[in-house]
């Protein structure tokens, strides 16, 4: 589950988004030294908004509630997904390889690839070739 957070937040949107207190947040605003902006039209300094920085992130990435989820700031490019296109002849072949694998087999692989780093994975495959 993905979290976006906007690029600026109210205290009470950041409060209700975490699970805390709007003073909690004010608390970590003051010893943070969170970057904040006036709301226009808001008397008597309250209307203030947080502006969402990679430093608040890291602050609301270690709470209780979103420990386990990961934060996007919006508008902000999207990750970079890394995947091999489908229509990779490689790719087809791994996939059709793994899909006969009995289970002990795969367990196997399994434990090479958490072993052993890309080298050594490449180094076991050359050494599993043929003799020419």
């Amino acid at each position: 589950m993905k979290i976006t957070l906007l690029r600026k937040m109210s205290t009470s949107e950041l409060a209700t988004l975490v699970g805390v207190t709007t003073q909690t947040v004010n608390r970590w605003i003051r010893k943070h030294h969170w970057a904040t902006q006036k709301v226009m039209g808001v008397q008597g300094g309250r209307g203030r908004v947080i502006v969402i920085t990679p430093a608040v992130r890291d602050t609301l990435a270690i709470t209780r509630k979103l420990r386990k989820l990961t934060l996007r700031l919006q508008a902000e490019e999207p990750d970079p997904f890394y995947q091999a296109q489908e229509n990779d002849p490689l790719l087809r072949k791994i996939q059709a390889k793994l899909l006969k694998m009995t289970t002990t087999e795969k367990q196997r692989l399994l434990d090479l690839l958490e072993r052993d780093d890309r080298s050594a994975v490449l180094m076991h495959v050359s050494m599993a070739e043929p003799s020419e």
